[in-house]
């Protein structure tokens, strides 16, 4: 039991070594190429109301790799502290979803929107636009 304490601790983002958080990409920064701006979502129990309530978070994170665009669905894990007042604490630990390619979780198909996608009939899908306006 003990060897999973530390990383139930990093799902329960508890403890600043080793949290980590699922989140969107919303921006990439222009003054640093490598860092992006992560929007995270937080459940936050009210004692008193006795239900929970989300809390939104953004997050600078730092993508080595390059790999995320905006609109990613990624997976993000605290850096160790460091001396300097740098405003990324989180790096990219891997891509969840790209933009775009949504996988349900229970029948392992892809769909868009509430329909499932047919991997044959991507090639093969209608145009949106019919004629082209001259």
């Amino acid at each position: 039991m003990s060897k999973y304490v530390g990383l139930l601790r990093g799902f329960t983002g508890k403890g600043s070594i080793g949290s980590m958080f699922i989140g969107h990409v919303v921006k990439r920064s222009t003054a640093n190429p490598n860092s992006l701006k992560v929007d995270t979502q937080k459940m936050i129990l009210d004692k008193e109301l006795k239900s929970y309530f989300s809390t939104k978070r953004s997050i600078w994170v730092d993508d080595n790799s390059k790999d995320c665009l905006i609109g990613d669905i990624v997976l993000i894990k605290s850096l160790p502290r460091n001396a300097d007042k740098s405003k990324v604490t989180h790096e990219v630990d891997h891509i969840v979803f790209k933009l775009g390619c949504v996988v349900d979780p229970i029948t392992g198909r892809r769909c868009r929107g509430t329909e499932f996608v047919d991997e044959a009939d991507i090639g093969t899908e209608k145009p949106l636009v019919i004629e082209e306006v001259k």
